[in-house]
């Protein structure tokens, strides 16, 4: 099935999901026995060996059975723990981001420190936010909306920030590959401080949504929030 030809169900979700899972886990056996690959959105303690492979074979569900194309499928690599690399393509619209040795690639382009020229300003509000006041999100995630295809818009500069999460180590560490080549910051909504991704060994998710930011634009975007 090709992952254009969308099962506008989730059952027919789960399917794609399980198959993108299935190819994955098929080439980091080839490249690598000994790494891991796990589940991106689990909540749980990172394996105890050098390379773990973090897959979200859909990430955004909602839009994925809604038919909208900002669907995509997440990879991230971490070493001892670390954030290594990662990459985001939403098959829809052809869109690939390759997080690097450094550098953000987008369709094949290096992205510039601080992102290219912004397409739009404001907020690309992620997972969970559409249902109650921003500043007021709990813990439980109400939606499956995009998190990584947010990041990646707000790390090549199409947005301002995005408001996501909670989030685990995984995920962090995901993010993160694709922010720090140009630049992008991680806080907390509720306190503004910058995320300490050490607090997330434990496997538990954080306690509150992330506001990601792009360069520089954190504490103007936190600002306008609490307004």
């Amino acid at each position: 099935m090709a992952l254009r030809d969308r099962p506008a169900d989730t059952v027919g979700a789960r399917a794609v999901a399980r198959s993108i899972r299935a190819f994955v886990d098929e080439k980091a056996a080839q490249r690598d026995p000994r790494a891991r690959v796990v589940d991106a959105g689990e909540a749980a303690a990172l394996p105890a060996v050098e390379w773990v492979l973090a897959v979200e074979a859909i990430d955004g569900v909602d839009a994925y059975v809604a038919g909208l194309p900002t669907w995509a499928i997440a990879v991230g690599l971490l070493r001892h723990g670390k954030p290594w690399s990662a990459a985001v393509f939403a098959p829809a619209l052809d869109d690939l981001y390759v997080a690097s040795s450094g550098t953000l690639r987008w369709r094949g382009e290096a992205v510039p420190p601080g992102g290219v020229r912004p397409l739009a300003t404001g907020f690309v509000l992620g997972t969970g936010v559409e249902k109650r006041s921003i500043l007021r999100l709990g813990r439980r995630r109400e939606a499956q909306s995009p998190v990584f295809y947010h990041a990646c818009l707000v790390a090549r500069g199409a947005a301002e920030g995005a408001i996501l999460g909670p989030l685990n180590q995984r995920e962090v560490a995901l993010i993160r590959s694709l922010l720090g080549p140009v630049g992008g910051a991680m806080h907390s909504l509720r306190t503004g401080a910058p995320l300490d991704m050490e607090a997330l060994r434990n496997g538990r998710p954080t306690k509150q949504p992330i506001l990601i930011a792009r360069a520089g634009r954190a504490d103007a975007l936190l600002a306008r929030l609490k307004r």
